[in-house]
């Protein structure tokens, strides 16, 4: 009995020491982290403030520089073995009440995702190219891995 309860442990620990990706927002003051599979746990000074129920990991995203839009992207939590490789990214306005804005998929990685600095638009860098959602017109506009966006995006002030 001994050997099958250390067989089992070793076999999930892998799945337990995975670290879930965490999402902060350039002051710190709000993060976003899957809890649970299907539930993404948004806190602000780390105390949690929402739950919100999600499709898809965590693998990467970002806030708005005033914290009130998040873009978040990663693999789907049930894998379909036709497209395995497939990445969800989700567009949420967070004021007054967290919405969901947009959802796009990608049929490969996602690298980034970052709000241009009038939070207009959000560029997605991703294995094809690179998209430009429009957050006002909720439409997305597929462009090639040279082009360089006519808007700058925002950067963290520490980073």
């Amino acid at each position: 009995m001994k050997h099958r309860t250390l067989f089992f442990l070793m076999s999930i620990w892998p799945i337990l020491s995975m670290s879930a990706t965490t999402i902060k927002s350039c002051d710190t003051e709000f993060t976003a982290i899957i809890a649970i599979p299907g539930v993404m746990q948004l806190k602000r000074n780390e105390k949690e403030i929402r739950k919100i129920p999600v499709d898809h990991n965590i693998d990467g995203g970002s806030f708005s520089s005033d914290d009130s839009l998040l873009v978040i992207f990663g693999t789907p939590i049930k894998i379909n073995r036709n497209y395995p490789q497939v990445t969800h990214l989700s567009l949420y306005r967070l004021r007054p009440q967290p919405t969901l804005l947009m959802r796009e998929v990608y049929g490969g990685g996602v690298y980034d995702a970052r709000f241009s600095s009038d939070q207009r638009f959000v560029l997605v860098e991703n294995q094809f190219g690179a998209d430009v959602l429009d957050i006002s017109r909720m439409k997305s506009k597929s462009f090639e891995p040279t082009y360089s966006p006519p808007f700058l995006t925002q950067k963290c002030h520490g980073k």
